[in-house]
């Protein structure tokens, strides 16, 4: 997925409706961030999703990306101020993962000009990488984020209490504890255009 500027030649796609599968991931164990359902890699939804959050969707919004091949990133609108990519995890993965955390991570530092946090909860993926895409574009465009995120929406609040200079961990602690930005994920996979 791309967010990138509307242009009036890149229609979204438009998938049926399925059926929604029970949701039974949100099982919280004590010192856990607990899992939620999945979020649909669906531009239809994902718009929908940052514009309820609080996000003016009208200067940028998501897009497909078929391929990684020149013909295919030629169809992409331009600009680009994100990418948000979604493949499925491996073993060897989860093997490097591990690694990371104990070995690279508690000695890696994070430039103060890039919006980063931790993801603890599971399958919170679609909602982290969201944030981070939106919480970056100050970095990417000339314009910043003034003005793409509506005062007082959760956005605006959940950015000013985590700025860039707050650490990674700290920010998914007030992520985990905000019980109204779980509520909205949880409405967007109640949303017809999840079929996770």
């Amino acid at each position: 997925r791309r967010l990138i500027r509307p242009s009036p030649t890149s229609p979204l796609r438009h998938l049926p409706a399925q059926l929604q599968p029970a949701k039974t991931m949100s099982s919280k164990k004590e010192g856990d961030a607990g899992r939620w359902f999945p979020l649909e890699s669906n531009p239809e939804l994902l718009n929908s999703y940052i514009s309820k959050l609080g996000f003016d969707s009208s200067q940028f919004h998501f897009v497909d990306v078929f391929s990684t091949e020149a013909w295919a990133l030629e169809m992409v609108p331009q600009p680009v101020a994100a990418v948000i990519m979604l493949y499925p995890i491996s073993q060897p993965q989860e093997a490097h993962r591990s690694e990371e955390n104990t070995n690279v991570i508690p000695k890696q530092q994070v430039s103060d000009k890039v919006w980063y946090m931790k993801q603890r909860i599971g399958n919170a993926c679609g909602t982290v990488g969201i944030l981070h895409a939106l919480g970056n574009l100050s970095v990417t465009t000339e314009a910043g984020a003034d003005g793409l995120i509506k005062k007082d929406s959760w956005l605006d609040r959940f950015y000013s209490c985590c700025p860039r200079s707050l650490g990674p961990t700290e920010k998914a602690s007030i992520l985990e504890s905000d019980k109204e930005i779980e509520s909205m994920h949880d409405a967007a996979t109640a949303d017809d255009a999840n079929q996770t």
